[in-house]
């Protein structure tokens, strides 16, 4: 009766993992024009993230989403300097049951634009998309959700892992 009761927890337990690990979103952006001049006060991108599995979905879990401007196409990564910028900004806090959304604005001109290869920038500086090469013309976007630890070695401690959900593509020309 002991083992019966302790198979049932273990497996009661084990479904809950899997459920949470099962998380799914969609990430959607739209830009009202797509040739962006690099100098304006205002470049509005609205972002959708809608919930696609059963459980609530707290953004608050995202911390926020990371806007791409680059070189190659999405499905194909860029490891060279300048062919890579990336921005990042908050999401508010939203529960979401199966299948809601939340949808926001945001400005692209009110980020701090950087080479990821670099990963260095200053926010004492204004704003600076105009930094962005204007060879980088997909633009598109990504949440990551956490989804565990990993352990490094006993010295080093653990890495957070994430699991990221694209948006869309837009091809997109940078102008000043």
């Amino acid at each position: 009766m002991k083992l019966k009761i302790l198979f049932l927890i273990v497996l009661v337990f084990s479904a809950n993992i899997y459920a949470q690990q099962e998380q799914k979103i969609t990430v959607e952006i739209s830009l009202k024009e797509t040739t962006l001049r690099k100098l304006a006060k205002n470049i509005p991108v609205k972002v959708k993230i809608t919930n696609m599995s059963d459980q609530i979905f707290n953004t608050a879990d995202i911390g926020g989403i990371e806007f791409y401007f680059s070189k190659c196409p999405q499905t194909k990564k860029c490891k060279r300097l300048d062919d890579l910028y990336s921005a990042s900004d908050a999401i508010k806090n939203k529960r979401l049951k199966k299948y809601q959304s939340l949808e926001t604005e945001i400005n692209l001109a009110d980020l701090y634009w950087t080479d990821p290869i670099l990963s260095v920038f200053d926010t004492s500086f204004p704003k600076n998309i105009y930094m962005v090469p204007n060879v980088n013309k997909y633009f598109f976007a990504d949440v990551k959700i956490p989804k565990g630890t990993a352990k490094i070695d006993d010295i080093s401690g653990e890495i957070l892992l994430n699991k990221s959900f694209e948006s869309n593509e837009i091809e997109v020309s940078l102008l000043f």
